[in-house]
């Protein structure tokens, strides 16, 4: 008996999220562009399929796009909705400066908020560490702002260095990895780590800006066998090398690790490079006023070079051009505060500046950010009586 059937396949309809936060980039260095990528270092995809018809698939001939792959389907599997743009550039002969990152953001527009930099032909060290940071810093001065999460060679975690010596709050360094049979694989191919940066990339793409990717609610990280960069699992290391004093966690290291009581894998915290006591000491505070940033100049921008309206009694700021300054750079930080980024915000500007012989109008943005509960310290005990 003859018959029509239908197979409904997944993918073809990307996910379209409102913004730019989850607009994000990865890079590698490799010698060889998968066949789609045609002489172009660089593009864009919105989904894993788009990635395989560029060539990057699970069973191409080289291994690094193997790997890639591997990262771009963890991206996807994370946040269906991302934006991803991808850059694969020729290894550099010598010191590694990272400009290829920059020259993906100016690619994309200045629109990546976060970025993945593999680089596993280099074994961890602070010198590529500063170089990242270097490119992040000159990124921002051109009002392309983003957060850097890396991921490098590390043959055991005793080889570690402490690199949480502060001034780096754009770069955080991925440590963990999974350590199941498909990951091993690749590892074994490779002979280098595969860590877990793809996976750590689609959190970071998911979560608002103001929230921790170490939230156990949100972000369950759906992998079955978590371990480290250079091979072991997680249950084999020590509780003491994994937190507390003088542990991974205290050196501000990125993996993926378990909580007693709940079922799952997660990631240990969402650190970046900057001192502990710094205003910008994990990624989301980071995003948090990157975003900020980002709203009010465009808000503010279309009015710079133009009329400033003064008061012909005092020469100083008439009072309705100071109002509507503050509500222009107000309109951003509103938004985000609707939207549970911000707890509360204010911005003024002081009407007696003498704007005729300076050409600058200054302004003072105050922000309260959203919180986030890295501990929970519960008193328990029995009473004859409740109070």
């Amino acid at each position: 008996m003859g018959s029509i059937t239908f197979t409904k396949t997944q993918g073809s309809i990307p996910v379209q999220l409102p913004g730019k936060d989850h607009v994000s980039g990865i890079m590698i260095y490799c010698d060889t562009l998968p066949a789609g990528f045609g002489t172009d270092k660089m593009k864009k995809v919105v989904s894993i399929t788009e990635a395989e018809t560029l060539g990057i698939t699970s069973d191409a001939v080289t291994v690094q796009h193997k790997v890639l792959h591997y990262h771009i389907s963890e991206v996807f599997r994370i946040n269906p909705g991302c934006e991803l743009y991808i850059g694969i550039f020729a290894v550099p002969e010598g010191t590694y400066d990272f400009a290829e990152l920059k020259e993906l953001q100016e690619f994309a527009g200045g629109d990546i908020r976060q970025a993945a930099v593999y680089c596993p032909e280099k074994s961890l060290a602070a010198a590529e560490v500063e170089a990242l940071q270097t490119i992040a810093t000159a990124l921002e001065a051109q009002h392309m702002p983003l957060s850097i999460l890396y991921a490098a060679d590390v043959s055991s975690l005793a080889s570690l260095v402490d690199l949480s010596s502060g001034g780096r709050c754009n770069v955080s360094v991925v440590i963990g990895e999974d350590v199941g049979d498909r990951v091993a694989a690749l590892a074994t191919a490779l002979t280098q780590s595969i860590t877990c940066v793809g996976t750590v990339l689609g959190a970071v793409s998911l979560a608002k800006v103001s929230e921790s990717i170490a939230w156990v609610q949100k972000f369950p990280i759906g992998i079955d066998n978590p371990g480290f960069a250079d091979g072991v699992t997680y249950e084999s290391v020590s509780e003491g090398t994994k937190f507390g004093s003088g542990s991974l966690d205290e050196k501000r290291f990125i993996f993926l690790r378990r909580h007693t009581g709940i079922a799952g894998c997660y990631l240990n915290d969402s650190h970046n490079l900057d001192l502990i006591t710094s205003d910008y000491n994990y990624i989301e505070r980071v995003r948090t006023i990157d975003k900020a940033i980002r709203g009010i100049r465009a808000n503010v921008l279309p009015y710079l070079s133009g009329p400033v309206k003064l008061d012909p009694d005092t020469g100083k700021l008439a009072p309705d051009y100071v109002a509507f300054l503050e509500v222009t750079a107000n309109r951003a930080l509103e938004n985000m505060a609707k939207n549970d980024e911000l707890s509360g915000y204010k911005v003024s500007i002081d009407p007696e500046q003498n704007v005729l012989s300076t050409s600058t109008v200054e302004f003072v943005v105050q922000k309260v950010p959203v919180g986030v509960s890295r501990s929970f310290a519960i008193k328990i005990g029995y009473t004859t009586k409740i109070q």
